[in-house]
């Protein structure tokens, strides 16, 4: 025995046979658990099939630089005028914690979407989707500064109860299917 360890117990049959066991039970829990994600992913709405969004009008904080390279001269964003990129939806709210990981993710890698080589431009915009809680002016204040912790160098608008065009030319709220 050396320092208080007893390798002696290497030497018995039954370790090996249990180490066996453990490995074995290791890879059938894994390849069930990988296999049941995969065959789970189609409740979870993951799709190869390519369905169009609902196609919706936002207001942008309308900032000279960022906001008005997709918006028009008033601020406002149509995602049907986005149509021929790839854009990135992020739906978030100023005291959402999970949707800072997700705002970090995209600083972290919107310069490289944005050099990316093909033939459709890489677009992101957040959306506020609190809008009912928080104001515009809060979203601003924390996104839109260039001074804060969280500023977002991409464009920013806030949802709205009367901003999905629905297709009988009505309008539809942003959270509601």
């Amino acid at each position: 025995m050396v320092a208080g360890l007893d390798f002696d117990v290497l030497r018995q049959k039954e370790t090996w046979q249990a180490f066996g066991v453990g490995v074995v039970l290791f890879c059938i829990i894994g390849y069930s658990s990988l296999t049941l994600f995969g065959l789970s992913a189609s409740a979870y709405g993951v799709s190869d099939d390519i369905e169009p969004v609902p196609d919706f009008e936002v207001a942008t904080m309308n900032r000279t630089g960022i906001d008005d390279a997709i918006a028009d001269d008033s601020g406002m964003v149509q995602l049907s005028d986005l149509q021929g990129s790839v854009v990135v939806l992020d739906f978030m709210a100023v005291d959402c914690s999970n949707c800072h990981y997700v705002q970090t993710h995209i600083g972290q890698n919107l310069e490289n979407w944005q050099t990316l080589e093909g033939p459709y431009d890489v677009v992101v915009l957040s959306i506020g989707s609190w809008y009912g809680y928080e104001t515009f002016e809060d979203i601003n204040a924390t996104f839109g500064e260039s001074d804060s912790d969280k500023h977002m160098p991409w464009p920013v608008a806030n949802g709205g109860t009367d901003v999905v065009i629905l297709e009988d030319g009505g309008t539809g709220d942003c959270n509601r299917p």
